[in-house]
């Protein structure tokens, strides 16, 4: 259980620096011309266990903390247990829990453990790279080892000050070798403020990082943006916050530093990586800004297939065909009328050119995915016809999942092999209506493959999962019984 007066320093810390205050600076807002900078320096520091009133009234008002933010520091983080604890320092693992306490006063026990542990290994990581940063001259090993030490102790902003220490010796410098140790320095700044859930922070570090590269080798530079990329974009896939806007933010700086027509192919991965960020993006993003960014997906993806053609690079021209139809159906579910219409055709158009070169044979794996992918856009075009063409879109959907199902199998991809069932359930429950006379065989079809979704998907571990298919399958039932049939 940690002190109150550890987590008021913490938030003390936090929210100064969101206010881009010193300690100097805050201890005058605070505390008059007579400011305790020294009493300041001790709270972030956890080095006093209970603040009298005295201390933490001026710097609520001066800081702006809420009601909720001051009472979540008196509120306990119970840490999980001794035996259960991930292998961090003391000092570090209590930072990390109280900081994690204020952000989510509420969260529960598992999760926080889960948060621990996810933090525990992006620290094991941190202390390898140090280590090998450590080799360095001298100068620079001390001054990492005091970094390292920083980190211990959760002092993240001593730990950046002495890395910076570092870089400036470094960047007396100026061969291309040095410049590489130059900017994994950056680069780690760049990490420990992911850690510290500072994304702008790391977003500027991990563009200088690259940024040392540039008078030297462009392409460089370029790769190693989209390193830095897939390390926000993983921060952004497990917390939220702003890394999101910041991964589409590094991939068009790596376009900047590429050449089309000389850097083929690295400009090539950069559009279809552009891509995929602008599409993550759009997903999250509602309204108008979502479909703009979806949009603007779309024409990242068409940019990288002028590159990426299929004589060239037949395997990326297919995974960039099967991301494209993936992007056009995530537009076709915004839009309306002929435009939903439109969108929809030209992902099924994608997904059968990706199937050219996706084959069963030599892309199992991709060729099952894309199968699938084909057909639920499938499915979603025949919501919107009638009659025969309704019925010849939802025979052409079954037939691609059960392609999908032939490398999709229970025993070897057990969640992929229950999704495509229940998409399968759903195609066969809509095949009921233009076929009134098969409607209850139709039915039953669908019915049986619902379950076998069933018996995969996990109440527990996939509620999402579970709740969807359980409610095709309610739906499924309400329309046996005006058969008479005990679904």
């Amino acid at each position: 259980m940690l002190d109150f007066g550890v987590r008021f320093g913490a938030l003390v810390r936090q929210k100064r620096g969101v206010e881009g205050l010193t300690q100097e600076q805050l201890a005058l807002k605070a505390f008059g011309p007579n400011g305790r900078k020294a009493q300041i320096s001790d709270l972030e520091r956890g080095k006093i266990a209970n603040p009298q009133a005295s201390t933490v009234d001026p710097l609520v008002v001066a800081l702006n903390i809420s009601d909720e933010e001051l009472r979540a520091c008196r509120e306990p983080v119970v840490l999980p247990a001794e035996g259960d604890r991930p292998d961090l320092p003391p000092l570090l693992l209590q930072n990390l829990a109280m900081r994690f306490g204020i952000a989510s006063p509420d969260a529960p026990a598992a999760k926080l453990e889960a948060y621990l542990r996810d933090a525990a290994k992006d620290y094991a990581e941190m202390k390898a790279r140090l280590d090998a940063l450590a080799e360095a001259d001298g100068r620079i090993a001390n001054l990492v080892g005091a970094a390292k030490g920083a980190l211990d102790a959760g002092e993240f902003d001593e730990a950046d000050a002495r890395l910076a220490d570092a870089e400036e010796i470094q960047q007396t410098e100026h061969t291309l070798v040095q410049v590489r140790k130059q900017s994994k320095i950056r680069a780690e700044r760049g990490k420990a403020a992911l850690m510290n859930f500072e994304v702008d922070a790391a977003y500027g570090h991990f563009c200088e990082a690259a940024a040392f590269f540039e008078p030297f080798d462009k392409v460089e530079s370029a790769r190693e943006l989209y390193a830095h990329g897939l390390e926000m974009r993983e921060h952004a896939l497990r917390f939220p916050g702003d890394a999101p806007a910041r991964v589409v933010n590094l991939w068009q700086r790596r376009l900047l530093m590429l050449d089309r027509d000389n850097d083929i192919e690295d400009w090539g991965a950069a559009q279809n990586d552009l891509a995929i960020a602008l599409q993550e993006k759009g997903i999250r993003a509602e309204g108008e800004a979502g479909l703009t960014l979806l949009a603007e997906a779309v024409t990242a993806y068409r940019a990288a297939l002028e590159v990426r053609t299929r004589d060239a690079m037949p395997v990326d021209w297919a995974m960039t065909q099967n991301n494209l139809g993936n992007a056009l159906s995530v537009q076709a579910e915004r839009a309306e009328g002929k435009a939903r219409l439109t969108l929809l055709a030209e992902a099924v158009t994608a997904y059968r050119a990706a199937l050219e070169v996706r084959t069963r044979d030599a892309m199992p794996v991709d060729w099952a995915m894309t199968q699938n992918n084909l057909g639920n856009a499938l499915s979603v075009q025949a919501e919107r016809a009638e009659g025969k063409a309704r019925l010849t879109l939802l025979a052409e959907a079954v037939t691609a999942y059960r392609a999908a199902l032939e490398v999709r199998t229970r025993n070897t991809m057990p969640v992929q092999w229950a999704e495509t069932n229940k998409n399968l359930a759903i195609a066969f429950e809509a095949m009921a209506d233009p076929e009134p006379g098969r409607a209850a065989a139709h039915l039953k079809q669908a019915l049986t493959h619902v379950d076998l979704a069933l018996e995969v998907f996990d109440p527990e571990h996939m509620s999402f999962e579970y709740q969807s298919a359980t409610r095709v399958r309610e739906r499924i039932q309400e329309k046996l019984a005006v058969f008479g049939i005990d679904g």
